[in-house]
């Protein structure tokens, strides 16, 4: 069970991949926040990822300056290398390793940032799809079949999907259910499609259910900032 849970949480969209848990550095290892910390200002109503910079303090949610929930893990902000992206990961900062997949629609690379600790798998994956091979594909199509891979990967059902837009950027919310897994809470994925640039979130705890709280946090805490 949990090794298809951490196989699906490495996917891009349609293909996997997944490495050992690496051992964490010492960069990772610096002193942790209280969890609950970090608060964020975007509502959680799709328009999340649309942000530059660092979020505010005070806010979340349905309405202005109402308090974040507490989240049950200490959360680390993190940006990418190359600037583009920022979120913040549960734990510790995540590990970065690329990957190149053979999928339905060609030959991809993508970078993977990942943290992996207990029983949780946290993913942002990254992927340029505009090589002369690729810069065709439909980015949509690419989401449905990637839904239709984790659905099958885990045997599970689409228990809810939701597509958004804001500012050319859209994203679709997916929301995984295990009927025939008692304990099993739901898997949480995200794609976001900014150009030819997909992104692919995931968070889910294996055998259990992430807190409201822990999911608002990572998925309110993307941003797109350039």
């Amino acid at each position: 069970m949990r090794r298809v849970l951490i196989l699906t949480a490495c996917l891009l969209a349609v293909a996997g991949g997944c490495r050992k848990k690496t051992q964490p550095t010492d960069a990772d290892k610096q002193k942790q926040p209280e969890a609950g910390a970090n608060r964020d200002s975007s509502p959680s109503s799709g328009a999340w990822f649309s942000g530059g910079g660092k979020p505010a303090e005070g806010g979340t949610g349905d309405g202005p300056g109402r308090k974040a929930a507490s989240t049950t893990v200490p959360f680390f902000e993190f940006t990418s290398p190359d600037g583009r992206f920022q979120a913040a990961f549960p734990f510790r900062q995540p590990s970065q390793r690329p990957r190149t997949q053979k999928t339905p629609f060609g030959m991809v690379t993508d970078t993977a940032f990942e943290v992996d600790e207990g029983k949780w798998s946290v993913l942002v994956a990254v992927g340029d799809w505009d090589t002369p091979q690729l810069k065709g594909v439909n980015l949509e199509q690419v989401a449905d079949t990637g839904r239709d891979t984790i659905a099958n990967a885990l045997r599970a059902r689409v228990a809810s999907e939701q597509r958004t837009t804001n500012n050319g950027i859209i994203t679709r919310h997916l929301v995984f259910e295990f009927l025939n897994r008692p304990g099993q809470g739901p898997a949480y994925f995200r794609y976001v499609i900014h150009g030819r640039r997909l992104y692919t979130l995931a968070i889910l705890i294996t055998g259990g259910t992430v807190a409201d709280a822990d999911r608002d946090r990572f998925f309110d805490s993307f941003r797109i900032n350039r």
